[in-house]
């Protein structure tokens, strides 16, 4: 039994050890060959599945590599944590190599995972007692997160920026060759939807961490036989797929894989199993199967969830893969800009927040356009802004911006809610026929107005039925859905509170012009009922000037203002408290500062008692026997004045002397 295994054997709780042979935590530098051949054939059996397949199989290759790549991932994990060659046969180096290489087509910086990785296992048992943490409800793009992390921070040691310019150079020859000679849909085709999907398969195995984590009893992760072999029994950090937690060890969690190399867990498992049986109970152990994992799934909404990323995904295609025709440009626009208004002076003015009342052509024309937005109905729609104007801010909060930025942006949405499916507070909606039309008929019509109209008129008039789709119906919502999101995550983090600082709705002329002139939120939080979101003229806020054109041809009405007095008042207090903290910040600034005495504080001498050191200046008696010698004029031109009055001289008959000068002479 070689040194590694007698460590080992160490720090193993006993009552694991008579349950496993010494040989399953022995390294051995055939096996991790073996194993790394085995996920390149992987690997390079799914490169040939993309040039093989038709574009209608493309998923199951690019399903294929996500799940392969999970093996690069689980090698270069074990490589970082020097548990994959034996150093006995195979120089330490090559571990970081390999790693490093496995590391290279994830676009993640080996140096970087590995000294996160040496980090995570010294703060281990601090984040052991961070079980009960509320799961992310974004779980599903943690991997993605957790790359884009390891990407930005950069440890400041030579290694790592030499491996990070290297996965960079990498990812510059790839993109560059793949799109010289496959476009940009060849990029996405055989590089970023595999990466994709990897991203997505790697998130699964994080919330299975998550779930093993959380569970107060010992627990197997039970992915189908193809899985666990194609991933290499993947792992993250310190959390891995067979975790026990010992009673008698204090509840320390124990992780088998960090004493067992990845190739050996297959047969660990197998000889658990046929002692223990699937659950395990004899070792106080509970089973965490396929299954139960999928469970996680359901708090996840699909059809929104594959629709956002989905619209997302399509519109970058649109743009690469749409032939220029400005006539389609143009209805992309017109879509785009017009759908926002009807639903800033539509859904939002008119009927969630009733600041006015028009005709019922106006109505009309604003619930038709609201609807090819796909924004959702006026009557659901409604309900939720009411409800986050009622609890901004809190839990009941819709979209609550203390979630963080991305759920208040649209995180929200992709998440299971019983409560939105409810209406609230729209009983005086419910009332207008026109908005029950549109409730009841929602979907039909959003479809018809949102992408079959546009793809008709591009399609018939100038033939441009791809473009019509593509740009007038994808881009064009998803141009306007982010845009209208903003309302809800920039316009609540970004911009000042003009108003008032009780919420965190903030004022910014740049988030007005990229939401159809909603930012300056502050004021609309505090004056939620006053149809105009810009108060002042020079507030770009188109709908305000629609509502008050409509109004002088009789089509809008009860326009509602706030009285000038009441949000001037509030704007001159927002201003008086960012005087007294300015303010303030100057006393604590002043205070460091020596000032010299107050005059009040002097002693009090007689003319008599000024001796020739001294100089009189607006009554005040200065020491000058350390600053003659240093007087920028020299000190010839002070001699004349000591033991003098010099307050005449000292302001303007021989030099108006500077601010700074009069400091330093109040410290005399």
């Amino acid at each position: 039994m070689d040194k590694h295994v007698n460590d080992v054997y160490s720090m193993i709780p006993k009552e694991l050890l008579g349950h496993l042979p010494s040989e399953l935590f022995e390294k051995s530098s055939i096996k991790a060959a073996m194993r790394l051949l085995q996920t390149l054939i992987f690997m390079a059996a799914g490169i040939a599945f993309l040039f093989l397949l038709p574009w209608y199989l493309l998923p199951i290759s690019w399903i294929w590599l996500g799940i392969v790549c999970l093996g690069l991932y689980a090698v270069a994990d074990s490589c970082s944590r020097d548990s994959f060659f034996n150093e006995k046969n195979i120089p330490s180096w090559l571990n970081k190599i390999v790693g490093a290489a496995c590391m290279m087509p994830l676009l993640i910086p080996f140096e970087n995972f590995r000294l996160h990785n040496e980090f995570e296992q010294t703060a281990k048992p601090q984040q052991e007692q961070s079980d009960e943490d509320e799961a992310d409800p974004l779980w599903f793009i943690a991997s993605f997160k957790e790359w884009v992390s390891s990407n930005i921070y950069v440890e400041g040691k030579r290694s790592v920026v030499l491996n990070m310019v290297c996965v960079y150079v990498f990812a510059a020859i790839i993109f560059s060759l793949t799109i010289y000679f496959s476009g940009v849909a060849g990029l996405f085709k055989y590089y970023l939807g595999p990466l994709l999907t990897y991203h997505f398969m790697m998130s699964t195995v994080l919330k299975a961490d998550e779930k093993n984590l959380k569970n107060k009893k010992a627990s197997i992760t039970n992915f189908p036989r193809l899985i666990e072999v194609l991933t290499n029994y993947v792992n993250h950090n310190n959390s891995y797929q067979i975790r026990f937690k010992w009673k008698k060890n204090n509840n320390q969690i124990s992780d088998l894989l960090q004493y067992i190399p990845s190739y050996n867990l297959g047969e660990a498992k197998r000889l658990l199993r046929e002692k223990f049986g699937n659950n395990l109970e004899k070792i106080n152990a509970a089973t965490f199967s396929w299954r139960s994992l999928l469970e996680h799934y359901d708090n996840i909404d699909w059809i929104m969830c594959v629709y956002l990323l989905g619209s997302v995904a399509l519109s970058f295609y649109a743009i690469f893969a749409c032939e220029y025709n400005w006539r389609t440009y143009l209805l992309c626009f017109l879509g785009y800009y017009i759908g926002g208004i009807s639903i800033t002076m539509g859904y939002h003015r008119l009927f969630a927040h009733r600041s006015y009342k028009a005709h019922w052509s106006i109505r009309s024309l604003l619930l038709i356009v609201g609807t090819s937005t796909f924004q959702g109905s006026v009557l659901q729609w409604s309900s939720d802004h009411r409800i986050h104007h009622q609890h901004t801010d809190t839990d009941k909060d819709p979209y609550n911006i203390t979630k963080g930025f991305n759920y208040a942006h649209w995180g929200w949405l992709f998440v299971k809610d019983a409560a939105r499916n409810e209406l609230h507070d729209v009983d005086d909606l419910q009332q207008d026929p026109l908005v029950m039309f549109q409730h009841n008929h929602y979907k039909p019509l959003a479809v018809f107005l949102g992408y079959i109209l546009p793809t008709l008129i591009a399609g018939y008039f100038w033939g441009d039925w791809k473009g019509g789709f593509l740009l007038g119906g994808v881009l064009s919502k998803t141009l306007l859905q982010h845009c209208t999101f903003f309302i809800n995550s920039l316009a609540h983090s970004w911009g000042d509170a003009n108003w008032s600082d009780k919420r965190t709705a903030r004022d910014s002329h740049l988030v007005s012009y990229v939401t159809f002139g909603e930012g300056i939120h502050n004021f609309h939080h505090e004056f939620p009922h006053d149809y105009r979101n810009g108060v002042h003229y020079h507030h770009y806020d188109p709908g305000k000037w629609l509502i008050w054109l409509a109004n002088q041809f009789g089509l809008t009405w009860d326009l509602k203002r706030v009285e000038e007095d009441n949000y001037t008042k509030g704007h001159l207090q927002m201003l008086q408290k960012k005087l007294d903290e300015e303010q303030e910040k100057l006393n604590v600034q002043k205070n460091r500062m020596n000032w010299g005495p107050s005059v009040e504080s002097l002693p009090t001498i007689s003319r008599r008692n000024v001796d020739k050191t001294m100089m009189i200046i607006d009554g005040v008696a200065h020491d000058c026997s350390t600053f003659a010698s240093i007087h920028p004029g020299g000190e010839t031109i002070l001699k004349p004045f000591l033991g003098r009055d010099a307050t005449r001289a000292f302001n303007g008959s021989v030099y108006n002397h500077s601010n700074n000068a009069r400091n330093v002479l109040a410290t005399l």
